[in-house]
């Protein structure tokens, strides 16, 4: 099976709709730039959408130990480059945005799955208000 078709089973394993299935790892890049322009546009959508989005930087990450070394490295650059974009447009929390219980049971941490810890700068009105729900926090 070559490498294309494998990358495009392991998604469709994980369980991902068929437009991610067939975009592969390079749509999944595509989708992440795009989800982070949104983000730093100011994020028009709620804290669920968003969850969602920053679910595709978690899958990417998995994807990556998918790859071959040298592809993985290769890929790792390109997308470390979108995501300088991100946290220029973020600011890092000290708590998961899926809950502390979560995070414990992924083993998510700040310092590695930074994503979900990442609040926009110029959250949506939806967004903000979500947030502010969640975190018993109106000044976010």
């Amino acid at each position: 099976m070559p490498k294309k078709d494998t990358m495009r089973a392991w998604l469709q394993a994980r369980g991902c709709p068929p437009h991610v299935v067939k975009g592969g790892f390079s749509g999944l890049i595509k989708q992440w730039q795009q989800i982070v322009t949104g983000i730093t546009a100011g994020y028009a959508m709620g804290l669920e959408d968003y969850l969602n989005d920053l679910d595709v930087r978690q899958l990417l990450e998995e994807a990556l130990q998918q790859l071959p070394q040298k592809q993985a490295a290769r890929r790792r650059s390109e997308i470390a480059r979108i995501d300088a974009q991100l946290r220029a447009a973020v600011k890092i929390q000290p708590y998961c945005l899926y809950g502390q219980t979560l995070a414990g049971e992924k083993g998510w941490h700040a310092s590695d799955q930074w994503w979900y810890y990442a609040i926009p700068l110029q959250p949506g009105d939806e967004l903000a208000g979500d947030l502010a729900h969640q975190m018993g926090d109106t000044d976010l």
